[in-house]
């Protein structure tokens, strides 16, 4: 396939909720949850995840040929997810020149 048909498509299931081909963008940053902090849709708060990360996560691997992708809502966020997954204690955490953003 192609990587403009596979940017076309991936992630693109149609919404359950609407039958609508072109993915919804969702904004709302709380969902629904019963009053011990159910979650009936999976979700409870936007940091914890949302639709729109749910569709972008995997479109995002795909263009990278990768198992999965993950979005985050800042750069520091991402930087952090990325050291505290690289390390373990005892042990120490290097930054090389290329390691920072848009290089």
């Amino acid at each position: 396939m192609k990587f403009e048909t596979l940017m076309v498509h991936a992630g693109a299931e149609c919404d359950p909720a609407t039958g609508s081909i072109a993915p919804p963008i969702h904004l709302s940053t709380t969902f629904e949850h019963g009053p011990g902090g159910e979650r009936p849709h999976g979700l409870i708060y936007i940091r914890d995840g949302n639709p729109t990360e749910a569709r972008l996560e995997p479109a995002l691997a795909a263009a990278e040929g990768g198992g999965s992708g993950l979005v985050f809502a800042s750069g520091v966020a991402a930087g952090a997810a990325r050291t505290s997954s690289c390390t373990r204690r005892p042990s120490t955490s290097e930054a090389t020149p290329t390691c920072r953003a848009g290089r």
